[in-house]
């Protein structure tokens, strides 16, 4: 999957929600890890796994008046909803992607109380870590990639990967 229909599916899947930036790139990176296939490579950034693919992707829908980007006060960065042609764009994204389509409304739900900077974040970058050495403890070697990661933030993120089922996959 491209990675524009995979923003324009998180947008949707999010429903009501106005999902950030972070919590896109983190949506998307989780998703890759339980097996829907994007057209995406990750980094380790500030903010934990980072794709220019995803960056460049949702740049271009904002450009092309397919995702709206607010400000937001709250969130302290932006928001984005689907625009009226964004929405016909996003079913015929669906349309292509039906069961990828499935399994990002089911990871979405199961988000939906976290769709925020924060936990999204430390969930990413304990899996991240883990993928690079499953017997990497992530607040001994988060420093290695530049992340300050305390033992609240990992076990945040622990938790927020074993309710995706990614506590048992220890390698991407």
């Amino acid at each position: 999957m491209r990675p524009y229909d995979a923003i324009l599916l998180n947008i949707r899947a999010s429903g009501e929600s106005a999902v950030g930036r972070t919590v896109l790139q983190k949506l998307i990176y989780l998703q890759s890890s339980l097996g829907i296939k994007i057209e995406a490579t990750y980094i380790p950034h500030y903010y934990g796994p980072y794709s220019k693919d995803v960056a460049i992707a949702l740049a271009d829908l904002v450009a092309f008046d397919y995702v709206d980007e607010k400000r937001s006060r709250e969130a302290l960065g932006y928001a984005y909803t689907l625009t009226h042609d964004g929405e016909g764009i996003a079913d015929d994204a669906e349309k292509e992607n039906k069961e990828q389509f499935e399994k990002i409304e089911e990871i979405v739900s199961k988000c939906r109380n976290c769709l925020m900077p924060g936990p999204m974040s430390y969930a990413a970058k304990v899996h991240y870590i883990l993928s690079v050495d499953p017997t990497f403890r992530p607040e001994d070697v988060a420093d290695m990639f530049g992340w300050k990661m305390d033992d609240r933030k990992v076990h945040t993120g622990q938790e927020l990967l074993k309710r995706l089922g990614l506590d048992k996959h220890k390698r991407v």
